[in-house]
């Protein structure tokens, strides 16, 4: 089971290349924790935590990845702080309104994957 820790609303910055490649927005995954890590419950605002059975701590640090332009190998850029995020207004209304009042919810990686999507290409996983 992994553990994530999620940004539940935008960091905003006035230069927008600052604000795309350093601002943590809603849904981005901010940290990942393993099975058995003992949290806060409920976390304070700004972040959610939400446990997900099915999915390994190894796998789900795909979603803390940033999109790197790699052009030039010996100096890669950050284009965004996170690839992925977990797309919070397409959760079924339920769950999300379980997550929003108790900033907490637990599920099996199954039924979240879908809400999970690439911000480049805009596909779930």
């Amino acid at each position: 089971m992994a553990i994530l820790l999620i940004k539940d609303s935008d960091a905003v910055h006035a230069d927008p290349v600052k604000d795309l490649r350093g601002c943590y927005k809603r849904g981005d995954v901010v940290q990942v924790f393993e099975d058995g890590t003992q949290c806060v419950i409920p976390p304070a605002p700004p972040f959610y935590i939400v446990e997900l059975t099915g999915l390994s701590k190894l796998q789900a640090e795909k979603y803390v990845q940033s999109d790197v332009d790699r052009t030039d190998p010996e100096n890669p850029i950050t284009l965004r702080r996170r690839r992925f995020g977990l797309v919070i207004a397409d959760i079924p209304l339920a769950v999300r309104q379980d997550l929003q009042t108790n900033r907490y919810i637990k599920r099996p990686w199954s039924q979240v994957r879908a809400f999970v999507k690439d911000k480049i290409t805009g596909l779930g996983e």
